[in-house]
């Protein structure tokens, strides 16, 4: 669960709240059919997840927003080794990383531009 308990005391800055519309364009803006990221969630789960999960996953954004901080939870992303098809797979310089999380954040990023 995301550590957002009485953080009303905590609100350090003054923004423009993203809206459900916003939320609704990133979800669906998700690349679909990739790997779950650390806590088993994947890009369909937030498409599929009706109007209530854009609602909430709204307040929990402007939540972040307003206290200037992500909660480590969210930080945690799954690193897959992927081979390039270049020279040995043995060889740790010839594998990029893919990030399972990346895409959330650059969705998180998105929202309030």
């Amino acid at each position: 669960m995301i550590e957002l308990i009485d953080i009303n005391n905590s609100l350090k800055a003054d923004f423009d709240p993203v809206q459900s519309e916003q939320v609704r364009k990133a979800v669906l803006s998700l690349n679909r059919r990739k790997a779950t990221d650390a806590h088993g969630v994947t890009a369909e789960h937030f498409v599929y997840g009706g109007e209530e999960l854009i609602e909430t996953v709204k307040e929990v954004i402007n939540k972040i927003f307003a206290m200037g901080k992500v909660p480590d939870s969210m930080k945690l992303g799954i690193l897959t080794p992927v081979y390039k098809k270049k020279g040995s797979k043995n060889d740790a310089k010839k594998l990029s990383g893919n990030n399972s999380n990346a895409h959330y954040h650059e969705n998180l990023r998105n929202c309030n531009s």
